[in-house]
C-alpha cells in the first residue's frame, strides 16, 4: 500500500484504501466516484497532492469504516419490552424494511420455518391463523433487533456479514429510485455496505442471473 502525506496527513490512493478497508477494488471505485461519496458518505480526496491521483487520509477512511459499523450494528432506541410480540409491520418499520420487500421476505421462509428451522427471516415466536386466512406471525421484539442490527456485519474486512442472496438483490434495487437501473458496479457497492461484507461484480451478476431464470426480475 502506498503513502504519501499530504498537509501532514498520511494518505493513500483508490487501490491503496481497498487493501486499507478491505474491499475489492470495484466497490472502492463505486464508494469513492461522486455518487459514492454522496450516497455512502466516503471521504473526499485531500487536495494538494503530488501523487497525481486522488488520494485518502487513512484516518478519514477510518472515520467511514467506523461510522458504516455504528450504523449496521446500532440498534433504534428500544421502544417497548424487549419481549413484547410485534407482527409484519412493527418488524419491518424496526429494521428500516419496506413492507412489500418484508412481505417476500417472509413468502420465502415460510417452507424453512415449517421445518422448525430459521429461513431468510427467524422462526416467529408465535404464529397463528389469521381472522379470514393465512397465518399471522409474531416475533419478540428482542428476535427483530437482533435480526436487523447483528453485531457481526461490520465493515473494514473484518468479521463479515451473510453471503448475498436474492433477496437482498431484490432490497438494494427496490431502494433505488424510480425509473434508475443501478449499474452491476453500483449494486455490488449498496450490497457490500448492506451486508458488511466485500460484494464483487461476478456475485453481482450471479445473483441477476439467477433473479431473472427465476422470474423475480425482468
Amino acid at each position: 500500500m502506498e503513502i504519501w502525506v499530504v498537509g501532514g496527513r498520511n494518505a493513500t490512493n483508490r487501490a491503496g484504501a481497498g487493501e486499507y478497508l478491505r474491499l475489492a477494488p470495484a466497490t472502492i471505485n463505486e464508494y469513492a466516484s461522486p455518487f459514492g461519496r454522496r450516497t455512502y458518505g466516503f471521504p473526499e480526496p485531500l487536495t494538494g497532492s503530488t501523487a497525481g491521483c486522488d488520494v485518502f487520509a487513512l484516518d478519514d477512511l477510518d472515520a467511514f469504516a467506523a461510522s458504516r459499523t455504528a450504523a449496521r450494528a446500532t440498534p433504534p432506541p428500544p421502544v417497548g419490552d424487549a419481549d413484547d410480540l410485534i407482527g409484519v409491520a412493527e418488524f419491518a418499520a424496526l429494521t428500516g424494511t419496506r413492507r412489500d420487500t418484508f412481505k417476500r421476505y417472509v413468502e420465502d421462509s415460510v417452507s424453512a420455518w415449517n421445518r422448525r428451522e430459521d429461513g431468510y427471516l427467524p422462526r416467529p415466536d408465535d404464529a397463528e391463523p389469521g381472522p379470514v386466512r393465512g397465518t399471522i406471525y409474531r416475533w419478540r421484539r428482542s428476535t427483530a433487533v437482533a435480526w436487523g442490527f447483528p453485531t457481526e456485519r461490520r465493515t473494514g474486512g473484518r468479521k463479515p456479514g451473510h453471503r448475498p442472496q436474492i433477496d437482498d438483490l431484490c432490497h438494494v434495487l427496490d431502494e433505488a429510485d424510480p425509473g434508475e437501473r443501478p449499474t452491476v458496479r453500483q449494486l455490488a457497492a449498496a450490497l457490500t455496505d448492506r451486508l458488511g461484507t466485500d460484494v464483487s461484480s461476478q456475485t453481482v451478476r450471479r445473483l441477476l442471473r439467477r433473479a431473472r431464470e427465476t422470474g423475480v426480475v425482468e
